[in-house]
């Protein structure tokens, strides 16, 4: 049997028909070239992902080995990632296979290991599995495992793995080492939200929590949850075909709500020509169990209700 056709099987045609009604394959950027100007450099074909993308599904698929409540939604997950392009049949063949048999777990950094980028980029060398290397370690636990291989190829002169998207994979790591967050699955209709498993005040001396995200230059996704202008540097330079870039990592799972009920506020910091970092600041005290809320605008073509809106519309509509 091909791989696709055990995908299919493990994930039933009820999953991608599902799936299908309400995700879809973003489209690649294509830059036009200007008249006695350079090739573009961020031509690409349907069929291909960026490296954002295989690190955001990397990200996601760890994330589902890590928290029990997407484990039992793993099926769907797959299902979602593979009608939107962003790992193929073998891949989703592999996690379930894998999954159905051993049950496994993620491993978890540790809050006192991961405490700053570096720290991150450490503890992913150590733990990242390649076709190589056996994808679950000898606690039962599965390493992250980065589709292809695309991600993490290659390592430099001092011995450490070079990362194709360093500053996304950061972001995954530094929220998995977080242990007042944790990733639902909402269902197809909604995708992934993130919540607080303690309270969470908010003042100088608390520790901030880490939800980050990184703008994709090469796909313009319209179901991404947040989307955003370009580097000042790009515009500047017309490097850009479009008004907006997608952004992926943990800080894009975060949902929408009024600015009323927003617990956390986005900000962005250009990192030069083609790279953009976003991260979400606490403004009001989480409670358990509630979900992490930002008010931002919902990309072109689609409407937002914040969640707490009640049927006297006594909250804003939609979103902004």
């Amino acid at each position: 049997m091909s791989d696709r056709a055990t995908a299919t099987a493990l994930l039933s045609p009820t999953a991608l028909d599902h799936a299908g009604k309400n995700w879809a394959r973003p489209p690649p950027v294509v830059e036009k070239q200007a008249r006695g100007g350079r090739p573009p450099k961020r031509a690409k074909y349907p069929r291909y992902r960026s490296q954002e993308q295989r690190a955001f599904a990397a990200g996601i698929l760890h994330c589902a080995m890590l928290y029990e409540s997407l484990r039992a939604s793993l099926h769907e997950i797959c299902a979602m990632l593979l009608v939107r392009g962003f790992i193929d049949a073998q891949r989703v063949a592999a996690v379930l296979k894998q999954h159905g048999a051993a049950n496994c777990t993620g491993v978890r950094p540790g809050e006192e290991v991961v405490v700053s980028d570096q720290t991150a980029l450490d503890w992913l060398d150590a733990n990242i599995s390649t076709r190589s290397r056996d994808t679950v370690n000898k606690a039962g636990e599965q390493r992250l495992r980065l589709p292809d291989d695309a991600v993490g190829t290659g390592r430099g002169g001092d011995g450490h793995r070079r990362f194709a998207s360093p500053e996304q994979l950061t972001a995954w790591v530094l929220l998995w080492a977080d242990r007042r967050l944790e990733l639902r699955w909402l269902g197809n209709e909604v995708g992934f939200g993130v919540f607080a498993t303690t309270l969470i005040p908010v003042g100088a001396q608390i520790r901030p929590i880490q939800l980050r995200g990184v703008a994709d230059y090469e796909f313009l996704d319209p179901l991404a949850m947040i989307q955003a202008y370009p580097t000042k540097s790009d515009r500047d330079a017309k490097n850009c075909s479009h008004d907006t870039v997608t952004v992926y990592g943990p800080a894009a799972l975060i949902n929408a709500s009024c600015a009323e009920h927003a617990n956390v506020s986005l900000t962005d910091e250009d990192l030069g020509v083609g790279s953009k970092k976003f991260s979400a600041e606490r403004r009001a005290t989480i409670e358990a169990r509630q979900q992490v809320l930002a008010a931002y605008s919902p990309p072109k073509g689609q409407k937002w209700e914040c969640p707490f809106r009640n049927t006297a519309n006594e909250c804003c509509d939609a979103c902004c």
